[in-house]
């Protein structure tokens, strides 16, 4: 066996992603509506790439995720580029005009980069919600406490690494001390020694050890004294982070009510399955979680600075936050949560929206969501019933198959289904799948479930986008160091297309 040359591999690399385009470029021709995701992201070598990933509806009405692009950015990160490169990706795969809605991040030139592009902004509610509890718990460090504590921690450090040579110091000390007592000795030895040569003359045969007695002596002194001063210097710094029983009831505290932030993040997190209703269930239901009280002093202060931050970041950002809610009303989990002035409004909306569809068609035939005649039951004559039918919030009786509803029965098929699907989810006797619930419902609700297919597609994070950047980073390891940024694109371009096939 010859293994193939470095030449040989990138020139298959380049035909093998040269095909897989041509492949994606002719499946996105049949898509009605596309989501995307995008995101910036940098390397060990300071490479700058960005990332974007399309979401849509295959021809089996199963949700799709797949890379569109991974490019190099060599420019500055700056609204103009990031606007002009991503209409131009788009375009060059031919999806620029199905594009609705693309999701990212909320840094200022992310945002300056909408003036000019066509699709809206969604901020990714992943971040939204890190800012959140960053904001209300001040996990923010300003540059001056954070110089401030780096300086305390390098003394601390340095007094907690330092033992050893402040115990030689000490022992230096000592020493001097001791060569001052001799010297001082030696000093007064000579009025001494005139006084005592007589009664000395005996001792003056005894061998002088006293050299050997001191290095002995002040050896042993010297490792006591320093596994003393060792042993207090480490207890008192680890007295510094021992945590008493207030500390820790606060920290269990804190984790109680972070808790349900944890799961609401990983919910959404999703790329296999919607999560645009996701998104705005749990928001409103993280809500009302802040919103109860517990009757714990220390637990509702929380609470309270949470919600603050959350309705500060969801609700008072009201154009993200109606966007939100007009996408989540077609997965029935978001629908759930949607309060009665919401529903209404985008119900009108779509009424709207139907009637310019109506409008622009040549022939009232034409429109396969036609009105007709549906065919109901005649009940028995009702105050009641018959106000709530003149306001189109009563649900008919018996639909023939194949027969098209009117809008307003569609809708108000739809809150009924919404609602029991909502409940059954709920109540975990049904699992949660948006497109299940479109699908078998498609034939009754059909100009609804041609909305829903173009709603649903949205994430409500950049996760697909930052999931890329992982890979992209493990292929170019430091073991990879000759891996060239082309071929880097090319290889996280290949990576969900290849895999699916082996």
């Amino acid at each position: 066996y010859k293994a193939p040359t470095r030449r040989t591999v990138q020139r298959q690399l380049k035909r093998l992603h040269n095909n897989h385009e041509q492949i994606l470029l002719t499946e996105l021709k049949y898509i009605d509506a596309l989501a995307v995701t995008t995101d910036l992201w940098s390397d060990k070598k300071v490479n700058s790439y960005m990332c974007l990933t399309g979401h849509y509806i295959n021809s089996d009405s199963k949700l799709t995720s797949k890379v569109l692009s991974f490019t190099i950015f060599p420019e500055r990160h700056t609204g103009e580029h990031i606007s002009y490169t991503i209409k131009k990706q788009l375009k060059r795969l031919q999806v620029y005009e199905k594009t609705n809605v693309i999701t990212c991040d909320g840094a200022s030139n992310m945002k300056k980069s909408f003036n000019t592009l066509k699709p809206k902004r969604l901020q990714c509610l992943g971040h939204k919600l890190h800012l959140v509890v960053c904001n209300a718990l001040c996990l923010w460090v300003k540059d001056q406490q954070l110089s401030e504590s780096s300086t305390t921690g390098e003394e601390n450090n340095e007094s907690f690494h330092d033992v050893n040579t402040n115990n030689t110091n000490d022992s230096h000390n000592f020493d001097n001390a001791y060569s001052t007592v001799d010297d001082e000795t030696s000093n007064d030895g000579p009025d001494i020694m005139d006084d005592e040569d007589s009664s000395t003359d005996k001792d003056s045969d005894v061998p002088d050890n006293s050299s050997e007695t001191s290095d002995l002596i002040n050896e042993n002194w010297e490792e006591d004294v320093s596994e003393d001063i060792l042993s207090i210097t480490c207890v008192q710094q680890l007295l510094k982070f021992e945590l008493n029983r207030d500390e820790w009831e606060i920290l269990e505290h804190v984790n109680e009510v972070l808790e349900s932030f944890s799961e609401a993040t990983k919910l959404i997190s999703g790329k296999k399955y919607s999560t645009i209703g996701l998104g705005l269930f749990s928001i409103t239901s993280l809500k009302e979680k802040l919103e109860e009280r517990s009757g714990k002093y220390e637990i509702d202060e929380l609470k309270d600075l949470l919600l603050n931050q959350l309705i500060n970041y969801f609700e008072n950002d009201s154009d993200q936050y109606e966007l939100l809610k007009r996408y989540a009303f077609y997965d029935p989990l978001g629908f759930g949560v949607l309060d009665r002035v919401d529903r209404t409004k985008i119900e009108r909306e779509i009424k709207k929206l139907h009637s310019e569809y109506m409008a622009s068609s040549t022939s009232p035939n034409s429109f396969v969501f036609g009105f007709a005649t549906t065919a109901k039951s005649k009940p028995k004559s009702n105050l009641l019933q018959g106000f709530l039918s003149s306001l189109g919030k009563r649900r008919p009786g018996i639909i023939k198959e194949g027969t098209n509803l009117s809008l307003t029965d569609e809708l108000s098929i739809y809150r009924s289904l919404a609602m029991q699907e909502f409940n059954d989810i709920i109540a975990d006797s049904k699992e949660y799948d948006p497109f299940a619930f479109w699908n078998l419902h498609s034939q009754k609700l059909k100009f609804l479930s041609v909305l829903a297919r173009k709603h649903l597609i949205v994430p409500s994070t950049s996760v697909p986008s930052e999931s890329t950047f992982s890979i992209a980073s493990y292929l170019g390891r430091k073991e990879r160091n000759r891996l060239t940024p082309e071929n880097l694109c090319r290889l996280v371009f290949l990576k969900d297309k290849v895999t699916k096939k082996m």
